[in-house]
């Protein structure tokens, strides 16, 4: 087994390198959380749906933040259901 670990513009030369690969089984690549949110951000991002994986390797858990003075409170373990409309 050869790994080549290929860094750079938020994993965006390594996704296309994989792309650019010839489709014979022996290229693969490990998505995370910022492969699947680069394409939001950064214009001409390939998007993860033109990959087609093929096994979970491991959970990557996410945190949402606001500032510290920023007037949104956030609890994360709430009692109440989410409100249906925003400010009510």
């Amino acid at each position: 087994m050869y790994v080549e670990n290929i860094t750079g513009a938020t994993g965006l030369m390594g996704m296309r390198e994989v792309l650019n690969a010839k489709p014979d089984g022996y290229t693969l690549m490990l998505l995370t959380t910022t492969n699947t949110i680069a394409p939001a951000v950064m214009k001409d991002y390939p998007t993860p749906d033109t990959l087609d994986p093929f096994a979970v390797a491991g959970e990557d858990p996410m945190i949402m933040v606001v500032g510290a003075d920023s007037p949104i409170r956030i609890s994360l373990i709430s009692s109440r259901p989410p409100r249906r409309t925003p400010g009510s």
